[in-house]
């Protein structure tokens, strides 16, 4: 006989004062107004001695010290072994700073001392707090709302744009949950795109997938959170034939409606609801690096992007100049 699968969920609102910096298009960037409200959403789950937790965060992206920090503060205060709790950013341009990569930015250290960090601890309370024994379901399906965005153009130079013979990964998966009675208690959505819709919008947002997420709740029933996946050079399939909007929220909210129609499509094509096995895998990955820049290709690459303080060019100048 199969163990038990117990699952909790917890959520908590994140979003910012108005005013607060958004992390994304640049680091000055700042909100005047609230689109949609940020969340947290925590799913802890439980199965014999075995606990994890996975958490979706409707943020661009989090520094791995903060990470780190957080994942140390959940374990003891929890119960959760370090290695099984995953946090999952939503990669929305239009939240606010909690990465503060060179070039985008500082952290907004308030921000997360005041706002962000209670509300993630109070969410992971709260799902342990109320789990049920519950069975799952899962269906994946063809999702065509992404593109690579790096488009060769005809003067020979990559910009982003739409590229659709690049690299891009047009799988969507739903995961749904049900307790034994069979009542809807949770989903998440795993799909690997851009969170860049609104473009360089000024309203606090969490992009395409809010909406999605929205109504795949609406749907179901059941509590729904987005898990990104590896969406590195996939950005939204935009009807301006980018991969970023125009600043208007509109592009969010229209490219959301079409990520929800292929959500709900597949949410309705699950077969059947089981008990499953919770394990957890927790391995170092080690990266090749490149052969060192020849101190020529240094200096004249340095000299192209020196006294750049914005965005990707300032990367570039603090690996060249390094």
């Amino acid at each position: 006989m199969k163990e038990k699968l117990y699952l909790g969920v917890g959520r908590a609102c994140i979003t910012p004062k108005v005013g607060a910096h958004l992390m994304g298009y640049g680091p000055n960037t700042v909100s005047n107004a609230v689109h949609d409200d940020l969340n947290v959403t925590a799913f802890y789950f439980a199965q014999g001695e075995m606990r994890a937790l996975a958490v979706s965060i409707d943020l661009c992206l989090i520094h791995t010290t903060l990470c780190d920090e957080m994942r140390r503060q959940i374990a003891e205060k929890y119960e959760i072994p370090y290695g099984n709790i995953l946090l999952s950013c939503t990669h929305t341009h239009s939240g606010p700073n909690l990465c503060g990569m060179p070039g985008w930015g500082e952290v907004d250290e308030a921000y997360y001392r005041q706002v962000f960090l209670p509300a993630l601890l109070s969410a992971v309370a709260s799902a342990k707090e109320k789990t049920v024994s519950v069975k799952m379901g899962v269906a994946a399906g063809e999702s065509y709302v992404g593109i690579n965005r790096r488009e060769l153009k005809a003067d020979n130079k990559i910009y982003f744009g739409q590229n659709p013979w690049g690299p891009f990964n047009p799988v969507m998966t739903v995961i749904a949950f049900r307790d034994e009675s069979g009542v809807p208690v949770a989903n998440m959505v795993y799909y690997g795109m851009h969170g860049t819709c609104a473009g360089k919008n000024f309203e606090i947002s969490r992009d395409w997938c809010g909406v999605m997420v929205d109504e795949l709740e609406a749907i179901s029933g059941g509590i729904t959170a987005f898990f990104n996946g590896p969406e590195g050079d996939v950005g939204p399939r935009l009807t301006n034939g980018l991969t970023v909007g125009c600043g208007d929220i509109r592009y969010a909210e229209r490219h959301g409606a079409l990520a929800a129609a292929d959500a709900g499509r597949i949410f309705r094509s699950i077969k059947g609801f089981d008990t499953v096995r919770l394990s957890v895998l927790e391995a170092s990955v080690s990266l090749p690096l490149d052969k060192r820049v020849p101190l020529e290709v240094a200096e004249r690459e340095y000299a192209v992007y020196k006294n750049n303080t914005v965005g990707s060019r300032h990367l570039k100048e603090q690996y060249y100049e390094e």
